[in-house]
């Protein structure tokens, strides 16, 4: 907005992940167990509307266009620890 840029840009992380690694990298970033959480199919989730196995953005003109870098899954998550303790 403040560069006055028109288009769609896609924002997402930087990382591509399953839902279940997402789970796995939460529970160690905050100290919680792993072995809690089990992976299931897609196909055990009811859907609204079929959707693709891979949902991920390309940011590559988020990038370099906007000059902004994504965050890991790891920093992310740490980041978001620390402003949660404060």
């Amino acid at each position: 907005v403040t560069q006055n840029r028109n288009g769609i840009y896609h924002v997402a992380g930087a990382d591509h992940i399953t839902l279940y690694d997402f789970a796995l990298k939460t529970a160690e970033v905050f100290d919680l167990d792993a072995a809690l959480i089990e992976p299931v199919p897609s196909s055990f989730l009811p859907e609204i509307a079929p959707r693709p196995p891979d949902t991920s953005f390309d940011t590559t003109k988020m990038e370099h266009e906007l000059g902004v870098k994504p965050m890991g899954v790891i920093e992310g998550l740490t980041q978001m620890k620390a402003e949660r303790s404060i």
